[in-house]
């Protein structure tokens, strides 16, 4: 009974020369992926057979005729062909082990770079200076999931507030590798424990109208909302600036050009557009269209970046503050100046973030050790990163 049971059991379980044939195939291709430890195999194999001719001749041969040069014939060469045989594979995955080191340095190197962030203020404020092309947005939304549930991932909807017609963003590869906390001191806002971070981040070619938020932009944004939304009382950009400049107001008309916000074209009519954007954020409750724009709270610098939230100040109450922004007459660079710099701002139409291609949504359970990643390396998957880093994992969606 037993007997029949095991003959049975042997019947119902073939065996698996699938994969039999696939694990020899890959111990050939693993002890033969060198070229030099492949003739060495070559070489053994052939002195092999070379000893097994002479040693099937002896055999055959009449005893007494067999001298001692005839068996170390037989002897030195088998031993060395021996030797090449096994040197052969275990050159190979000597080689293969050390291409798999350099591979996974490399790897190692890519993981660095993943969470590593180079670009320094002097750079920021360059590209504030010529006005340098983006080529991602991220939007960071930090809130308190007890008060503020509605801004999780899973409910969000608009890049901003639904009353918003224009929202803050800032440019993504000044602020990937930072934690999310940092990033956000970095837009200006003070991290607070216990806060939670959502984050959007989207190409910028998907972006129809995209304003740098200098003091010009600032001017071509309230302009723009008024116009089409017939919000009284008006700001009246055009008719502030009719008063102090005229050739002011043709300099704000050019929406086109990515030059028409260098500091280089705009730089002349930078302390009359810097004056009137005080005007407008200090005094914000006279004036509707601020209702429909992104919050300009004390971190916002007219010159378009966002100024690092520890180095804040109430430029509304601070006369001083406001001169020093406004009465520039060249480009500053001086060291405290760029200790303040944390990240251009933009300001877009506050869109559905369904409607945005490309958009990658990631969720900052732990801000403070978790950070904006760049882009995945070439041939690396998501889930291998993110279980190979488990510290940063986050919900990427």
């Amino acid at each position: 009974m037993a007997t029949e049971a095991v003959k049975n059991a042997a019947e119902q379980a073939p065996i698996a020369w699938d994969n039999i044939f696939s694990v020899l195939k890959k111990i050939i291709e693993l002890t033969t992926s060198d070229n030099l430890g492949s003739f060495l195999s070559a070489v053994g194999i052939v002195v092999l057979f070379f000893c097994g001719g002479v040693a099937y001749k002896l055999i055959k041969s009449n005893p007494a005729s067999v001298m001692l040069w005839h068996k170390l014939i037989l002897f030195v060469p088998g031993v060395l062909g021996m030797l090449l045989v096994v040197a052969g594979p275990a050159l190979s995955l000597y080689q293969q082990a050390r291409k798999s080191e350099v591979i996974y340095r490399s790897r190692a190197e890519q993981f660095e770079n993943f969470f590593k962030n180079d670009v320094q203020p002097e750079i920021i404020l360059e590209n504030l200076k010529k006005n340098t092309r983006v080529s991602r947005f991220i939007r960071l939304i930090a809130y308190d999931p007890a008060e503020r549930p509605e801004l999780s991932l899973e409910r969000l909807s608009y890049i901003g507030p639904l009353n918003q017609r224009y929202s803050f963003v800032a440019d993504y590869d000044e602020l990937r590798g930072y934690t999310g906390a940092e990033a956000l001191r970095k837009t200006g806002i003070r991290y607070v424990d216990g806060l939670k971070i959502s984050a959007v981040i989207f190409p910028a070619d998907q972006i129809k109208e995209i304003i740098p938020m200098n003091a010009r932009g600032l001017m071509q944004v309230i302009n723009s909302v008024e116009q089409t939304s017939q919000l009284k009382p008006s700001f009246d950009v055009t008719g502030k600036l009719s008063n102090i400049w005229p050739a002011a107001v043709s300099g704000l008309k050019d929406k086109e050009r990515l030059e028409s916000w260098s500091w280089t074209e705009y730089g002349r009519f930078y302390k009359y557009y810097c004056s009137l954007s005080y005007e407008f954020r200090c005094n914000t409750e006279k004036y509707p269209a601020s209702t429909l724009l992104g919050t300009l709270t004390h971190d916002w610098h007219p010159l378009g970046f966002a100024r690092h939230a520890s180095r804040g100040g109430n430029t509304c109450s601070d006369d001083n503050l406001q001169r020093s922004s406004c009465e520039l007459s060249e480009w500053p660079a001086d060291e405290e100046f760029l200790k303040s710099v944390g990240t251009r701002a933009f300001m877009i139409p506050n869109l559905p973030i369904s409607s945005i291609k490309g958009r990658i949504l990631i969720d900052f359970s732990n801000p403070t050790v978790q950070k904006i990643p760049s882009l995945l390396p070439d041939g690396i998957s998501p889930n291998e990163f993110f279980t190979a880093n488990p510290v940063s994992s986050l919900q990427v969606r």
